[in-house]
């Protein structure tokens, strides 16, 4: 089972914190972590800060802005390690809407905190999402991307699209707005990359168990022969990540308790994801009230490099949570 260490912060949220921490893929090295979130003034306030020995350590004032949600954001860094997109539903009409803010120089390497500018809201067409919006950072044709999944207003239908970068200008190019018309679900859903494909997990609508959808190689398109269903249930959004040894970390409200717990899946002699081992993340058996982030990151343990996971999510005050979590070495037999 895994080994679990609690903590908090000094910020209180309107749904979940985003955590965001960007690493050099060979290496682990982290160029600087992200603590985004909509404050209960319904504003926008993020944090930066260099990469510390301890990741889930975020006690320095936050960047306020004048972007308001009733929702909570997502936030995605572009190559440059400089800029990067918030993404939000704008409290005015609903919409979905896509920010993008620059760093400025910092004075040294260890600065807790950069200064930014922020450009104009570019709002995605005809879209208006239900809750907070799951983004991820691709190519498509080789032009660099954003991925954005979200969940209708009204509806819980799955939607997804794309908005195309530019790296000599600040606009976006907008895809067409693609529904998945079989596929609704609670809350909101949770986009990653799984090596050639992309993963969306959510709670159906219809029975609030989880669902895993793959697309093909390469291509933002999902067919539903290709999904499983996962015992577990809840009313929120999930959050997942995928590791080199093909286990999925779940972490996820649970239905009934309302408890933060973990899940994590192994893969099957058919190909489907099943769970194999479950358990509670939330400190003193606290309730959460939105659904979590999940990230890895790496540590040093007896001078070696490894692997851990650091969860978020908010408490029944509102406050945000942090938990890190060991990760199981060896693949669960199934």
């Amino acid at each position: 089972m895994p080994a679990i260490n609690r903590g908090t912060t000094l910020q209180k949220c309107v749904g979940n914190a985003y955590l965001f921490l960007p690493r050099e893929a060979d290496t682990g090295a982290r160029f600087g972590d992200y603590l985004v979130w909509t404050g209960l003034d319904k504003r926008l306030n993020f944090l930066n800060r260099a990469p510390s020995v301890s990741p889930d350590t975020f006690v320095q004032s936050p960047i306020g802005t004048d972007i308001k949600s009733n929702y909570g954001p997502a936030w995605v860094v572009l190559p440059d390690q400089m800029s990067g997109y918030c993404i939000y539903v704008s409290q005015a009409d609903g919409g979905l809407i896509l920010r993008k803010f620059t760093r400025k120089p910092s004075p040294g390497p260890d600065a807790l905190a950069y200064e930014w500018t922020v450009g104009a809201p570019q709002a995605f067409p005809k879209a208006s999402p239900a809750s907070a919006v799951s983004a991820h950072l691709g190519t498509q044709n080789g032009r660099l991307c954003l991925n954005l999944a979200w969940a209708a207003a009204g509806t819980g239908t799955i939607c997804l699209g794309q908005a195309f970068v530019d790296p000599l200008a600040d606009t976006l190019t907008f895809s067409s707005m693609l529904t998945l018309d079989k596929r609704a679900c609670t809350d909101g859903v949770c986009l990653i990359r799984d090596g050639r494909r992309y993963m969306l997990a959510y709670f159906d609508k219809a029975d609030n168990k989880m669902r895993l959808a793959h697309s093909g190689d390469h291509v933002f398109e999902f067919d539903p022969a290709r999904d499983c269903v996962l015992d577990i249930r809840s009313i929120y959004a999930p959050a997942i990540v995928r590791l080199n040894t093909g286990l999925i970390y779940v972490a996820y409200t649970e239905y009934t308790t309302k408890v933060l717990t973990y899940a994590i899946a192994g893969s099957g002699a058919d190909g489907k994801y099943k769970i194999a081992v479950t358990g509670i993340v939330s400190q003193s058996g606290g309730s959460a009230t939105a659904g979590p982030t999940i990230w890895p990151y790496r540590v040093l343990k007896d001078g070696v490099g490894a692997e851990q996971l650091l969860v978020t999510y908010p408490d029944e005050t509102a406050q945000v949570i942090f938990v890190r979590m060991s990760i199981e070495p060896a693949v669960i037999p199934m």
